[in-house]
């Protein structure tokens, strides 16, 4: 938990292995232990080990569901990323709330408490540095060589304020928790509540809209907790503590709630609609979820796989998301994403366990507040103040999740394992009875061996999937360039230091987001190189990275669009075009962002000039018209994201075409082409960069000259004008020594307008 809260803080594989490898550890030294002292095996005579004899069985089957969903996902990098959690998770869970018992337990839990007001201490000092106007620090940040992503907010060790919001609400209620109950002297419990308090404070000033729900609710829980746990203390006690901590509470409830709406007023203000109605759409939420609902009912019982959100969401797009919206990785919802990723059956477990671990926590605070000669306020009970706190802890993080993805956190994942494994109640050690039911006995030591060779399987499984990770990752963390999720920016890093370090890092392990980096930085290399054999050199190597990405993620349309680029720099022009072609239904949501479909366009239009050159008519004016359905498909994109560009090209496209039907004699077409330039640019003066009154003054001449012959003189006196007018925009447009050849054709032009004059056509 400590590494966790150090180092996997962030979304990065990498920096989440030094956790991973220790609970891996853990878990085979707990397992060697177990085996060594049979004395701790579970008595089944015991009521309390029949009550949870269900729990240690679904939690097997549980855990085992996910590992082998994750494992057979369609993406067996994402489901890597999804094992790193559920396996570390698994471990906790097995060890410290099935399988250690007695005083190891106690221990154990108790460690786990003292390990997260650690952390929290340190949140808590680095954003006291922040409030003062500083960074605040974390060793994450060395590693990755980046900047924190919450700009402005405090953020504590997280680089962003809504995982450390959702670590501060539930810590906070873990140190209000022990300053009521904990079996310590006043003053440390004085202090342990006074963090709390400073926590829960900082988790508001973070402004996290999630967390400021998350944190009323779990404070009610808190209160009513409370109340319970004094109902059966001393008369006096009761009475006393009833006023104090309904004052207190009611004092922290009204403030959290003053807190929480003016959170949420200053957050909803902020965006571009404002309101309330744009309460939770501001990374647009609303619009992901029914895009999850949809992809779901495809993959309605196991779902899609690990993190298929991420990729299955461009075939699943909400027309009403803002083109301004980058690719969604997570729903948003972390209900939604079990149901995409997980199907019915992981959110049916999930809500299982939820419900479990609430009726046993209820329980749990009941008898011990029941236990008025044992649990003393005075004295405290660290139990019924890790009770109320798991309790608090997990409603707090299940309203958290319903607008945000901070599951897939490894810290924060393992505090909510932390706040289900304190609601159990521990067990006690004891040898097997053997007055005990045999048929019981038997079904209890099958579940408990079940649980006990799981964890030893998620133990090697954990060292050996961490050690590789890391590994392979030492490259990386080598040049500070570990950060692997959210956005990158292939033009502001060093290729002569990134390149030898991907290149390294994927002969150790093959991830598909490090070659797709390694096959742009080796496209940009191969870009900027004159010598033929070294260009064609690394086209090579860009070229197989590409492909190797496309293996490992067949989802992910960058790497077929780059190819797509190569291919097209390389005027390997069919294998450009299957390339655009296969991820056209991927990119096609996102063309404000990749303009794939602008790209395409230009390539068709590329294959018509070079058709048209090889005196192909039919071939160069079907790729005309196919660059000019994909320069009109793009258009909204063009407009809004890089309208210069894409109008240049696309006008580009049209003037040749124009010319092209005017050589092919096909005038009225090549008129319709002309007309939609003027439409598309209506700027004079570029149109005169682009010579474009120039061909429409020749367009026009030739047109007129055809009609006149063809006997249509009144037309064809018509265009001569029009053929005059453009020829003296582009004049007007040209450079100084092309206006002596265009006033010849305007002197042309006025000659035939003379004789049209003379024959009584002109009118």
């Amino acid at each position: 938990m400590l590494l966790a809260g150090i180092f996997g803080i962030t979304f990065s594989v990498v920096p989440q292995t030094p956790a991973v490898i220790a609970a891996g550890v853990t878990a085979v030294v707990i397992f060697i232990l177990l085996i060594a002292n049979r004395a701790q095996s579970i008595s089944c005579s015991s009521q309390k080990t029949s009550d949870q004899r269900w729990l240690s069985a679904f939690s097997v089957l549980g855990i085992c569901y996910f590992v082998v969903r994750a494992w057979l996902s369609p993406v067996k990098d994402l489901g890597i990323e999804d094992l790193m959690l559920i396996m570390p998770a698994g471990i906790l869970y097995l060890s410290a709330g099935i399988l250690l018992v007695g005083k190891q337990a106690v221990r154990a839990r108790l460690t786990l408490a003292w390990v997260i007001i650690l952390l929290l201490i340190l949140h808590v000092v680095s954003s006291f540095m922040q409030l003062r106007g500083g960074e605040g620090f974390s060793p994450v940040y060395y590693y990755m060589g980046a900047t924190p992503a919450s700009q402005g907010h405090v953020i504590g060790m997280y680089g962003y304020y809504g995982s450390f919001a959702n670590f501060a609400v539930i810590a906070g209620l873990l140190c209000l928790s022990l300053g009521v109950w904990g079996r310590f002297v006043f003053p440390v419990r004085g202090l342990i509540f006074c963090l709390g308090l400073v926590s829960l404070s900082l988790s508001i000033i973070s402004q996290s809209r999630s967390a400021a729900l998350s944190l009323v609710a779990g404070l009610a829980v808190f209160a009513v907790l409370i109340m319970v746990s004094v109902a059966h203390q001393n008369p006096n006690v009761k009475s006393w503590a009833r006023r104090i901590f309904g004052v207190t509470i009611a004092a922290i409830m009204i403030g959290s709630i003053i807190a929480c709406y003016l959170v949420i007023q200053m957050r909803a203000s902020s965006n571009a609609n404002g309101g309330m109605s744009s309460l939770f759409d501001s990374v647009a939420r609303l619009n992901f979820w029914p895009m999850a609902y949809d992809q779901w009912l495809d993959f309605f019982f196991i779902g899609g796989g690990a993190r298929s959100f991420s990729y299955l969401c461009l075939l699943y797009w909400n027309p009403n998301l803002s083109s301004m919206h980058a690719n969604p990785e997570f729903v948003h919802n972390e209900y939604l994403q079990l149901l995409t990723d997980y199907g019915l059956i992981g959110l049916v477990i999930v809500m299982i366990g939820f419900l479990a671990h609430y009726y046993m926590g209820w329980g749990q605070t009941r008898k011990l507040a029941r236990m008025s000669e044992q649990v003393e306020l005075r004295k405290g009970s660290n139990a019924m103040a890790l009770t109320i706190a798991g309790m608090s802890g997990m409603v707090a993080m299940s309203v958290h999740i319903c607008f945000d993805f901070r599951t897939h956190l490894l810290a924060n994942l393992l505090l909510l394992v932390c706040c289900a494994v304190w609601v159990l109640p521990i067990r006690k050690s004891a040898k097997p009875s053997l007055r005990a039911d045999s048929s019981h006995h038997a079904v209890s030591q099958y579940q408990y061996l079940g649980a006990l060779v799981l964890l030893l399987a998620l133990g090697l499984g954990s060292i050996g999937l961490g050690g590789h990770q890391l590994w392979a990752g030492m490259p990386l963390v080598e040049q500070r360039a570990i950060k692997e999720d959210g956005a990158w920016k292939p033009y502001e890093v060093d290729r002569s230091v990134w390149i030898p370090v991907l290149e390294r890092s994927v002969t150790r392990s093959p991830r598909w987001q490090r070659l797709k980096r390694l096959g742009i930085l080796y496209k940009m290399e191969a870009d900027q190189e004159t010598q033929p054999e070294m260009k064609e050199s690394l086209y090579a190597k860009a070229e197989a990275a590409c492909l190797a990405s496309i293996k490992r993620n067949p989802f992910d349309p960058i790497p077929r669009i780059n190819l797509a680029a190569m291919y097209t720099s390389q005027s390997k022009y069919s294998e450009a075009d299957n390339a655009y072609a296969e991820t056209s239904a991927m990119a096609r949501a996102r063309e404000p962002w990749f303009m794939m479909h602008t790209h395409w366009a230009s390539l068709h239009y590329r294959m018509a000039l070079t058709s048209f050159e090889k005196s192909d008519s039919e071939t160069a004016q079907i790729h005309f018209r196919k660059a000019i359905d994909l320069f009109e498909f793009s258009k909204v994109a063009g407009v809004t994201m890089r309208q210069n560009n894409w109008k240049q090209a696309f006008t580009q496209c049209l003037l040749a075409y124009a010319i092209f039907l005017d050589k092919d004699k096909q005038y009225d077409e090549a008129e319709i082409m002309y007309n939609r330039i003027e439409e598309i640019e209506n700027a004079s003066y570029r149109l005169g960069e682009m010579h474009f009154y120039n061909y429409q003054g020749a367009h026009y001449y030739d047109h007129s000259l055809e009609l006149y012959y063809k006997k249509a003189p009144e037309r064809a006196h018509q265009l001569m004008v029009l053929a005059l007018e453009s020829m003296q925009m582009s004049r007007r447009y040209g450079e100084h020594e092309e206006r002596s050849l265009i006033d010849e054709r305007i002197d042309k032009v006025r000659s035939y307008l003379k004789f049209f004059e003379a024959a009584g056509i002109a009118k």
